[in-house]
């Protein structure tokens, strides 16, 4: 079986290390939709708000002939992602979590996992793709959240805050990297 990696480099792991000691009290979006049952938000795109600018997350479903995994995207800018502005500068409409009160962040994990292929009608050598999946931030007053890949598709990215459905999401997955 061939094993592919397709892990974030370090340049696009760096905007993690700004938000340790950081507070995140908004989770923007351009829209989202909400899953009751799995107590979980998916949209194309969040942004976590800080006072270090905007933490951007996003996921793209890459398929090639041979395998697909899911590509995970961070960048940290000025602006929330996909939001767009009037012509006075006020965001137009959006869509906001609010994870008030909040504390700060002491610990980030990355997550990773694997598309395995289970059989090929072309006789070639299987594949297994390993990327990363999700980051988990832990608080100062240990309350946590999670941002990472819905597997779907449809590039949607998922946001969960409850514990117990982030356990649940994380238990296929293996702890790659970790900053505290």
């Amino acid at each position: 079986m061939k094993i592919i990696k397709k892990y974030l480099s370090n340049k696009e792991l760096e905007p993690i290390h700004q938000l340790l000691g950081e507070h995140v009290y908004m989770v923007y979006s351009e829209r989202f939709r909400v899953n009751i049952n799995l107590n979980l938000f998916e949209s194309s795109c969040f942004s976590l708000s800080s006072k270090k600018g905007f933490f951007n997350f996003q996921t793209s479903w890459i398929d090639f002939d041979d395998y697909e995994y899911y590509q995970l995207h961070i960048e940290q800018t000025d602006n929330p992602k996909g939001i767009k502005k009037s012509e006075g500068g006020f965001m137009l409409p959006f869509s906001t979590i609010n994870i008030t009160p909040s504390s700060a962040i002491v610990k980030v994990e990355l997550f990773e996992d694997k598309d395995e292929e289970e059989w090929n009608s072309e006789g070639r050598e299987l594949i297994t793709v390993k990327y990363d999946s999700s980051l988990l931030f832990t608080q100062q007053d240990e309350k946590q959240f999670l941002v990472g890949v819905s597997e779907t598709i449809a590039d949607l990215t998922l946001f969960i805050r409850d514990r117990q459905s982030i356990v649940e999401h994380l238990e296929p997955m293996k702890k790659r990297l970790e900053w505290k």
